[in-house]
């Protein structure tokens, strides 16, 4: 029998894995416990209570670990952690225009749609039937679009831009922070309009539960507050 494990092409690799494991081992390992445990200055109640509490201990030890990896392992501190992770599959009868339009007419926007229908007939690379990893990832800083694309480029992000961002927004909507304005990108070669100017697709979630669409300028700064919603190809190993 074939079992499949579903994974992702920016998951570390084993040669990683046993790199890092072997680096934790080496930290605890030379670890002073004497010095630490003299630094506590524990009473004999507060250490009984300690080896009473002896697995709980080790859970929070574990979870701290998984923190400061966390932590460490942030490409560009400009970015957060993802608040938001889920799978997301492009139905087989998904049409991104119509889906498109539905939302602008929903919200008001069909003159800046059909304004801007060049730029999007030119990105168009979901794939019926294919499942995606997403995530949302909050800005922490001022940031460029180009930091943006540079973050992306080295987690090995897949750029959907306003297709993906559609496809969330039919499929998922609650996934959008509320009152804030999410942008997905895609490459600069797929931005041009009419009017040879570059724009992103940026989704506004409002408290209220509606939702606001807009084609932000290229050259525009993404401050704090903002987000970015990723994509990531899936690989299936037998």
């Amino acid at each position: 029998m074939i079992t499949e494990k579903i994974t992702f092409k920016n998951e570390m690799s084993e040669r990683q894995h046993k790199q890092i494991k072997r680096f934790l081992e080496d930290a605890f390992g030379s670890l002073d416990i004497d010095s630490t445990l003299n630094l506590c200055s524990l009473s004999k109640a507060e250490a009984q209570e300690i080896i009473e509490n002896g697995s709980v201990l080790k859970s929070q030890l574990q979870k701290l670990t998984v923190k400061l990896l966390k932590e460490n392992a942030i490409i560009d501190k400009r970015f957060g952690k993802a608040i938001r992770e889920f799978e997301i599959t492009v139905p087989f009868n998904y049409n991104h225009y119509e889906q498109m339009e539905e939302f602008c007419k929903k919200n008001n926007h069909m003159p800046y749609f059909k304004h801007d229908v060049n730029h999007i007939d030119q990105n168009n690379c979901l794939q019926l039937g294919k499942t995606y990893k997403a995530c949302i990832l909050p800005i922490l800083d001022t940031v460029t679009n180009e930091d943006c694309m540079i973050f992306l480029r080295k987690q090995n992000a897949v750029l959907l831009g306003e297709h993906g961002a559609f496809l969330v927004w039919s499929l998922k909507p609650e996934q959008f922070p509320k009152n804030e304005w999410t942008c997905s990108f895609t490459e600069e070669d797929s931005l041009e309009n009419e009017s040879d100017y570059y724009r992103l697709c940026n989704i506004h979630a409002k408290l209220d539960g509606n939702f606001e669409f807009n084609l932000g300028a290229y050259n525009d700064d993404w401050e704090e507050g903002n987000f970015i919603l990723c994509f990531y190809d899936q690989v299936i190993k037998n």
